[in-house]
């Protein structure tokens, strides 16, 4: 059931290609937790057992309330979304409905444009189902407020026609962002972070009960040494919005040394919604990403 599930995460959790990337011998540690460190800190890969092929899909959490309704069949998905691919770059805010490929079909079936119109705080969503609107000056300020979804009628698709809209509100969370590790310039881009002290902090939301995603996925790129082309990792936990975690070091179980990996959060809602014969997902998520070094060995250089 969780690899299953894992597919659908794929529509909100939106991860960047991580490149590979060259360094020195020496690093300056980037301290991610809560220890000092006094001299230089020296790397050590522990062994080469990463070079075999690694495809792995982890959920540590114990229950992912809400977010398990991401995972559930519908014929069509629509909502609003953000998405930051680093800390140096704006979010990109955007409306969207369009069909969900794959999945099971509700009896009616469905076909390439959408079935019903569907509108946010009635801003149409359904104008171009192939098309996400861009149109951030409408979406942006409705995070961190409660949105009004409504399904209604195409006048130009008699095929299934619903006696009255149907309508529902929905809190969507505030826009997150990484506030820790700090990242304000490119010479900050890649924080090299230890896997057993990482903490982590963002921008609380307080009316959210959902709670955060934390994902960190590896693609197989190192800092040290080759590069793994048959490596993927990905590992999911829920953690309370309450601005700060330490990331649980299980997450990096099959992670090597040095590996350059890339840590997203994410919070939201979502609604599943029968329309006539028809399925609808609604949602509203905000996600934000920075790549980062995972440190499992070192040693002090003591002076």
């Amino acid at each position: 059931m969780m690899k299953t599930n894992m597919k659908y995460f794929s529509i909100l959790v939106l991860m960047i290609c991580l490149l590979s990337c060259a360094g020195d011998d020496k690093f300056v540690l980037k301290d991610c937790g809560t220890s000092s460190y006094v001299g230089d800190i020296e790397v050590i890969r522990s062994d080469n057992s990463f070079f075999n092929e690694i495809k792995k899909d982890t959920i540590i959490a114990d229950d992912l309330g809400k977010y398990l309704s991401y995972s559930f069949y519908t014929d069509y998905i629509a909502g609003i979304s953000s998405i930051r691919e680093n800390p140096l770059k704006n979010e990109f805010v955007y409306g969207f409905s369009t069909p969900l490929g794959g999945n099971i079909m509700t009896r009616s079936g469905c076909g390439d444009n959408n079935t019903f119109a569907v509108s946010v705080n009635y801003i149409d969503l359904t104008t171009d189902v192939t098309t996400k609107t861009g149109e951030e000056i409408h979406f942006k300020p409705l995070f961190g407020d409660k949105v009004h979804y409504r399904i209604s009628n195409k006048s130009v698709d008699t095929r299934s026609e619903l006696p009255e809209p149907i309508e529902i509100d929905m809190y969507v969370p505030e826009l997150i962002n990484i506030t820790f590790p700090l990242v304000e310039r490119e010479e900050d881009f890649y924080p090299l972070c230890l896997y057993n002290s990482f903490m982590i902090r963002w921008n609380a939301d307080i009316k959210n009960e959902n709670g955060v995603l934390v994902v960190v996925e590896w693609h197989g790129s190192m800092v040290f040494g080759e590069d793994n082309e048959n490596a993927y990792v990905r590992c999911i936990d829920l953690v309370v919005d309450s601005g700060e975690t330490f990331i649980n070091p299980a997450m990096f179980k099959d992670i090597p040394d040095t590996a350059l990996c890339t840590l997203t959060i994410l919070r939201g809602n979502v609604e599943n919604i029968l329309a006539g014969d028809v399925s609808y997902k609604l949602v509203g998520s905000t996600c934000d990403s920075m790549q980062f070094v995972l440190i499992k060995n070192v040693v002090r250089n003591e002076k």
